[in-house]
């Protein structure tokens, strides 16, 4: 395990969150379903990538270009490079789900640092929603490591 991510908490810049809750806004305005969406750190890279799951687009590459469409739309950019498809068969949504669920329809701020699910350690992440698909049959699978609490803001929906 690494010790120098279990030491420093990384901070995910403000303009990333606004940028992050501008995408839902605009996925929500186009009716399509968006089941989990969180920031996640990634030690390796040394950077946040926002996890997104859609029920109504199994395929990473179609779901990305879908995000590009309506990512103009949008007052801020987000890059392409910074927005991880998470299929519908991950365990990853499920696993976060067994602590932190969220409104299907809302966003919210749920900073959630050095915890652990099911002796999995997860990384630093900010969830906005995570109303989970049905679990697959792992459950678990390899995370970076992280290091401790967990903070919970709520944020009226526009």
């Amino acid at each position: 395990m690494d010790t120098q991510s279990l030491a420093v908490r990384p901070d995910l810049p403000p303009e990333m969150i606004r940028d992050g809750e501008e995408l839902l806004r605009a996925v929500d305005r186009e009716g399509t379903p968006l089941e989990s969406a969180f920031w996640m750190w990634h030690a390796e890279e040394g950077a946040w990538a926002l996890h997104l799951q859609s029920s109504k687009y199994p395929n990473p590459l179609r779901f990305l270009q879908f995000i590009q469409s309506i990512g103009k739309t949008i007052p801020r950019k987000l890059a392409l490079t910074l927005i991880v498809p998470v299929s519908p068969e991950s365990p990853l949504p499920h696993l976060i789900g067994v602590m932190f669920r969220t409104d299907p329809q809302g966003i919210q701020q749920i900073s959630s640092w050095g915890n652990s699910i099911n002796g999995v350690i997860l990384p630093p992440m900010l969830i906005y929603r995570n109303s989970p698909l049905a679990p697959t049959s792992n459950a678990s699978q390899n995370l970076p490591p992280s290091g401790g609490s967990t903070e919970e803001t709520s944020l009226p929906a526009k």
